[in-house]
C-alpha cells in the first residue's frame, strides 16, 4: 500500500470503522459476532506511481455455521485474513451498496487535498456495507442474500455442503441450481453434479436434477 492510500486510511476510514466495531489487520478491517466475521479490504491498485494512487475495496462475510458443516476454522483469531475474505463471499463494496457507477467502482487520490471528498464517498460506502452485514441475523438470512447477489468470488459448494447438512432442501435445490447455471456448461460439471446429488442422498433426499 501507498503512503497516500495509508494516511488516507488513518485519517478516513479508521475512525469510522473502529466505531462501528472492527478491528484492524495490515490493510483490513474485521469483527465478528456469535454467527460471522466480516472483513473489509483495501487493496491497492498494481498500476500506482507516486502522486496518484487507486484502491479498491474488498469485502468478504465467513460464516462459523458453513465453516462447521466444512471442517473449518471457526476461531477467527486463528484464520489469515486472506482467507476470511476469500473462503466463503467475497464482492467489491459496490456490489453490495448497488453504486455502480465508475467513480465507485475504484477511489484515486492524488494529493491531500483529495482526502475529504474521496473520504465522505468511502465512508458513506462503508456504512452501506456494514449495514448489510448487520443485516444478518441468521445463517439462513444470509445464504438467502448471498442467492439474490452476483458475487465476485463465492464458494457455493461450501454453502452447499452447509444447507444439505442441516436438511434445508429448499436452499439446497435453489443453490444446485445455481451452479449448474454457472458451471453446466463446464467439462467438469457431471463431476460437480455427481458429487451433489451423494451429498443429498447420504442426507436421505434425491435432489431433483
Amino acid at each position: 500500500m501507498g503512503k497516500l492510500i495509508n494516511s488516507f486510511i488513518k485519517a478516513e476510514v479508521h475512525p469510522l470503522l473502529k466505531i462501528l466495531g472492527y478491528r484492524k489487520r495490515a490493510n483490513n478491517f474485521w469483527r465478528e459476532t456469535d454467527l460471522f466475521a466480516f472483513v473489509i479490504n483495501f487493496q491497492a491498485s498494481r498500476w500506482n506511481f507516486e502522486g496518484r494512487e487507486e484502491f479498491y475495496i474488498n469485502c468478504g462475510v465467513y460464516s462459523l455455521d458453513v465453516a462447521i458443516a466444512n471442517g473449518m476454522e471457526t476461531d477467527v483469531r486463528k484464520i489469515p485474513m486472506g482467507d476470511l475474505l476469500f473462503d466463503q463471499y467475497n464482492d467489491r463494496q459496490h456490489s453490495i451498496t448497488h453504486h455502480d457507477g465508475e467513480d465507485y467502482m475504484s477511489f484515486m487520490i492524488t494529493g491531500d487535498d483529495d482526502f475529504s471528498s474521496v473520504g465522505v464517498k468511502v465512508r458513506n460506502e462503508l456504512s452501506i456495507v456494514d449495514t448489510v452485514f448487520s443485516s444478518f441475523q441468521s445463517t439462513d438470512g444470509f445464504l438467502q442474500w448471498v442467492l439474490g447477489q452476483k458475487p465476485w468470488t463465492i464458494r457455493y459448494d461450501r454453502l452447499f455442503t452447509y444447507v444439505v447438512g442441516e436438511h434445508k432442501w429448499d436452499l439446497a435445490q435453489r443453490f444446485f441450481n445455481l451452479i449448474k447455471k454457472q458451471r453446466g456448461g463446464s467439462p467438469y460439471w457431471p463431476q460437480f453434479e455427481k458429487q451433489m446429488v451423494e451429498q443429498c442422498e447420504a442426507q436421505g433426499y434425491n435432489i431433483p436434477t
